[in-house]
């Protein structure tokens, strides 16, 4: 794994720790942004296979953020946008 993985697993702990819904969703805004850094080094690497395991446990993390973020933050507009947006990536990569 890269770095930018394990970033996005610090922002993430902390976020889901945190008190301050403001604070968290600052912190869950920089663990997807670390995943999201991390898919765009993925589509680098050469193996096939290893770059679409890769993509799937990049995905899996950021959905996770968003459900985390809207448990927390009771707020599921960003879920469900990122909801749709992955099925049209799904559907695009079949």
């Amino acid at each position: 794994m890269i770095p930018y993985f394990w970033l996005g697993c610090c922002y993430l702990e902390q976020a889901v720790r945190t008190k301050d819904t403001t604070e968290a969703k600052k912190l869950f805004n920089q663990a997807i942004d670390a995943y999201q850094r991390q898919s765009q080094f993925v589509t680098q690497l050469q193996d096939k296979r290893i770059r679409t395991q890769e993509q799937i446990c990049n995905i899996f993390w950021m959905g996770y953020c968003y459900l985390e973020q809207a448990i927390i933050t009771k707020d599921i507009t960003e879920a469900e946008f990122f909801c749709l947006s992955e099925q049209l990536f799904i559907i695009n990569a079949n």
